[in-house]
C-alpha cells in the first residue's frame, strides 16, 4: 500500500510503502521498471520530486511474492503547468461540476445515456495565460449532439453553463445570457442549432452562445462525430490564439486563427482553465483522454516543428469573433493564417500575412513502443509496461493476438498478465509523423513455477 495515494500534487510527497505481511520485505522501482529482488529495498519514505510511477513488490519468508503494486504521482507546478500526459488516474487537483467525473483514466464530460446533461471540469489552481500552450486527446462516442468546449474563465471552480447549444459554457441562443463570465472558450460542436453547421468550431468571449458566428469544418475532413481520437493543440502568444485539430485516424487537420487580448477579457494575467460540454435531446460521451498546458511563451514550447499529417491542411478565413453576451457586442475579424508548412511556434507570426493553405508533409515515423519486462516465461501474475521515446507518442495495443489499429485501446497502465500465455501487439501513433511499426511480446506464466 502506498500513503498517500498516487495522484497530482502541487507539492512533494515522501510516499510511504507498507505491506500487511509481518516481516515482509519490500523491493521497489521509480522509473517505471518491474521490480524484483535486485531492486531497491525499501527502508524510509520516497521523496518524489518529480512526476514518477512507484511500483512495489514484497517478499516473506514461507510466502510467494506478493503480486506488483503501483501507484501514479503527477507533481504540477502551480502557475505554470498542467501535466495529465497519460490520462487522470484521479480527480486529484480537478474540480468536477455537473455531469462530469473521472473513470478508466479520463475526464468524462457527458454520457450518451443521458439527456439534457451538462458538465464542466476545472484544473483547482489558476494558471498563467498571457502565453500558453495546451495539448489534449478527446473523443466523442455515440456522437449526435451537442459538443464541448476548452475553456478559460475567472469565475470560479464552480462555474457551469447551460445545457444543449450551450455547450456547458454559454447562452442557450445568440443574444441570450446565462453562460459563464470574464471567460474565453474555443468550441467542438457537432449540432447545428443556430446555422452552424453539424461541424464547426469557433471562438466565444464572456458567456456569448457557442452557435454563431463558427466554421465548418467539414471541408478539412476532421468530423467530430466520426468517433475518432482527436488531438488539440492550441497555443496563444499574446495576441493570437490558434487551434489546430488533428484526427489521428485519418490525419486530416483543420486550423483556426484569431486575435484577442485574453488576460482583458478574463480580466487577469491568470485564470481557472478546463473543460465544459452538454447535451439536449440529442446526447453523446465525452471523453478527454489526456492535457497538458506550459504557460509562458509559445515559441519556448513549440521548438519543434509541428508538421500536420494530412495531405492537405485546412486553414480558416473564418467569421467574425463572438464576443460578449448581448446583441450591441462587438466583432474582432481574425487574420489569415499564412502558407504551409509551417512552425507551431510561428504561426501566429504569420496569422497577419495573406496566404492559402498548401500541403503539409509527414515528417518521421514514431518510434516502435518498448515493452518491460522483456517478453518470456514468468513463474507467476506479471504486469507489462508499453513505453515510446517519441514526444507525443499514443500507443495502441492489443492482448488478443490481433492486430492492433487506430481504434484499439490506448495504453494508460501496465498490462496485468494472468493465466498461461499473452500475446500483446502494440504499435506507436504521433500527430505528424508515420504510425511505428507493430511490435508483438508472448508472455508465458509457467505453472510448474508457482508450485
Amino acid at each position: 500500500t502506498f500513503s498517500p495515494a498516487g495522484g497530482t500534487y502541487s507539492t512533494a510527497p515522501n510516499v510511504t510503502v507498507a505491506d500487511s505481511s509481518a516481516g515482509a520485505v519490500i523491493y521497489y522501482t521509480t522509473d517505471g521498471t518491474t521490480p524484483t529482488t535486485s531492486s531497491s529495498v525499501y527502508s524510509a519514505p520516497i521523496p518524489v520530486t518529480t512526476s514518477q510511477t512507484i511500483r512495489a513488490l514484497a517478499v516473506a519468508v514461507g510466502a510467494q511474492p506478493s503480486s506488483i503494486a503501483s501507484a501514479a504521482y503527477v507533481i504540477q507546478s502551480a502557475g505554470t503547468t498542467i501535466n495529465f500526459p497519460n490520462g487522470f488516474s484521479s480527480a486529484s487537483g480537478l474540480a468536477l461540476q455537473g455531469s462530469a467525473a473521472v473513470t478508466n483514466n479520463l475526464v468524462q464530460l457527458t454520457l450518451a445515456s443521458a439527456a439534457t446533461s451538462r458538465g464542466a471540469v476545472w484544473f483547482t489552481t489558476p494558471v498563467s495565460i498571457s502565453a500558453f500552450t495546451t495539448d489534449f486527446n478527446f473523443q466523442l462516442l455515440s456522437a449526435k449532439a451537442d459538443g464541448f468546449t476548452f475553456a478559460i474563465q475567472n469565475a470560479g471552480i464552480s462555474a457551469l453553463g447551460p445545457a444543449g447549444s450551450g455547450l456547458g459554457y454559454g447562452a442557450s441562443q445568440p443574444g441570450a445570457t446565462g453562460g459563464i463570465a470574464r471567460s474565453v472558450a474555443v468550441k467542438f460542436d457537432l449540432y447545428s442549432n443556430d446555422g452552424e453547421g453539424a461541424d464547426s468550431t469557433g471562438f466565444y468571449t464572456n458567456g456569448a452562445s457557442p452557435t454563431v458566428p463558427a466554421t465548418d469544418m467539414t471541408a478539412s475532413g476532421v468530423k467530430l462525430n466520426s468517433g475518432h481520437i482527436m488531438h488539440a493543440h492550441i497555443t496563444y502568444d499574446g495576441t493570437n490564439l490558434t487551434l489546430v485539430l488533428t484526427d489521428t485516424v485519418t490525419s486530416q487537420v483543420f486550423t483556426k486563427v484569431a486575435a484577442l487580448n485574453i488576460p482583458s477579457i478574463v480580466g487577469s494575467g491568470t485564470a481557472y482553465v478546463g473543460f465544459t460540454a452538454a447535451t439536449g435531446g440529442l446526447t453523446m460521451t465525452t471523453d478527454i483522454l489526456n492535457w497538458t498546458l506550459s504557460a509562458g511563451s509559445t515559441a519556448a514550447n513549440n521548438a519543434a516543428v509541428m508538421t500536420t499529417t494530412s495531405a492537405a491542411a485546412h486553414y480558416s478565413d473564418a467569421p467574425a469573433l463572438a464576443v460578449g453576451n448581448g446583441p450591441t457586442s462587438g466583432t474582432v475579424e481574425p487574420s489569415k493564417l499564412g502558407a504551409a508548412p509551417v512552425l507551431a511556434s510561428s504561426l501566429a507570426a504569420m496569422a497577419a500575412e495573406e496566404a492559402v493553405a498548401d500541403e503539409v508533409h509527414v515528417t518521421g515515423t514514431a518510434g516502435e513502443p518498448r515493452l518491460f519486462p522483456d517478453p518470456g516465461v514468468f513463474a507467476g501474475d506479471m504486469e507489462v509496461m508499453l513505453k515510446c521515446d517519441t514526444p507525443g507518442a499514443i500507443i495502441h495495443y492489443t492482448f488478443d493476438g490481433s492486430q492492433p489499429v487506430a481504434t484499439s485501446p490506448i495504453y494508460s497502465a501496465p498490462i496485468e498478465v494472468k493465466g498461461t500465455e499473452l500475446t500483446i501487439k502494440a504499435f506507436a501513433s504521433v500527430p505528424g509523423k508515420k504510425d511505428s511499426a507493430v511490435v508483438t511480446g508472448i508472455y508465458r506464466i509457467h505453472e510448474d513455477d508457482q508450485k
